[in-house]
Order: structure tokens, then sequence, then C-alpha cells
């Protein structure tokens, strides 16, 4: 299955340059958000 997902997902796949790269999230961005979403799936219930 690994072997099939690294074979297709270059298809599809994009280079991504420097300059576009300084455009993404910052990684603890990203899990506090994630963090954040999960807690208000659970908020009701506690």
């Amino acid at each position: 299955m690994a072997r099939a997902i690294i074979d297709n997902d270059l298809r599809y796949s994009r280079r991504v340059t420097a300059d576009d790269a300084k455009d993404f999230a910052h990684p603890e961005d990203t899990l506090y958000r994630f963090r954040k979403t999960i807690g208000h799936f659970f908020e009701d219930e506690l």
C-alpha cells in the first residue's frame, strides 16, 4: 500500500519552492488549531 501511495502521489504533486514554503503554516500553529478543533467536539460532553 505504501508503494502505491508513493508511486501515485507523484503524479499529482508539484514542486514546492522556498518562496512557496514561506507561506506554509508553522507546525505549532497547525497543532494548536487541530487541538482546538478536537476540543470543540468534546466541549458539550464535559
